[in-house]
């Protein structure tokens, strides 16, 4: 990352209070989540300022351009017409021939009425070595071969500017993998049933983490990044946490959108 001085604020960052093991984690049933965290308090630079601008080969993630137009509560659409534009976006900002979307888009908001929680402690979604599986299986399904691949998250938020909690994101060379503690996420398969996966906290590193997000963030714009990358010589994935900004004038309830798209490179 650049050395020139950015605008930041700090915010209080949740990582894991040891690595013995990061607990159980549920939006869909909160009350089986037991986590353990130590509350941090983190630098979060403004991504906006950063020369050269971030980019998801070198720091793993990106502001990109992505004009949408629907109804983001109508479900029909965001799993169409929306799941196609993100699909099109991996292409664009990855350059691979291929992709698809992984699982449905989940809708977030700091507004429990909205949407589902944000996830409130930094993490990395899955660890590869489950992921990859997954991943290879769909591919398969669909007629691809997997030689280098990665998941690309696409997040957009719906609400306007200024959100109340962003996403703020570490670059992917950061993390060490030293500091990844596993962890299990209970979740809602799309048919209802109950699902486990395994989650990637990160506990408190020896050296202070800075975070980056993007303030301010219009519909027109997302944020991409490595949500995990499959080739194993590489970092795993973007660690990323919700953020709450300074109290501020105007501060919207945030409501975003999530979504997973595999790209397959070769």
């Amino acid at each position: 990352m650049s050395n020139v001085v950015t605008p930041s604020i700090k915010a209080t960052v949740n990582y894991q209070a040891d690595r013995a093991g990061a607990g159980v984690y549920s939006t869909w049933t909160p009350e089986l989540t037991s986590l353990k965290l130590k509350p941090v308090e983190t630098r979060v630079v403004d991504m906006r300022a950063l020369s050269p601008a971030p980019t998801l080969q070198r720091e793993g993630f990106a502001l990109v351009d992505h004009a949408v137009t629907g109804d983001w509560a109508d479900k029909a659409w965001l799993e169409s017409a929306y799941v196609e534009s993100c699909v099109e976006l991996a292409r664009r900002v990855t350059g691979a021939p291929i992709a698809f979307p992984m699982y449905f888009p989940v809708l977030r908001s700091s507004d429990p009425s909205k949407g589902v929680d944000p996830a409130g402690f930094l993490h990395i979604d899955q660890p590869r070595d489950t992921y990859f599986p997954q991943v290879e299986a769909k591919a398969k399904e669909l007629g691809h071969t997997i030689k280098r691949a990665a998941i690309i998250n696409v997040w957009k938020a719906i609400t306007p500017p200024p959100q109340d909690r962003p996403l703020a994101i570490a670059d992917i060379r950061a993390v060490k993998a030293e500091d990844h503690v596993r962890g299990l996420n209970v979740e809602q398969g799309g048919d209802n049933r109950r699902i486990n996966v395994d989650f990637v906290g990160i506990a408190v590193p020896d050296e202070p983490l800075t975070l980056y997000y993007a303030p301010e963030m219009t519909i027109g714009q997302s944020l991409v990044f490595v949500g995990a990358d499959f080739d194993w010589s590489h970092p795993e994935g973007c660690a990323h946490t919700a953020v709450a900004v300074p109290d501020a004038p105007g501060l919207v309830a945030r409501q975003s959108v999530e979504q997973r798209i595999v790209v397959i490179y070769e």
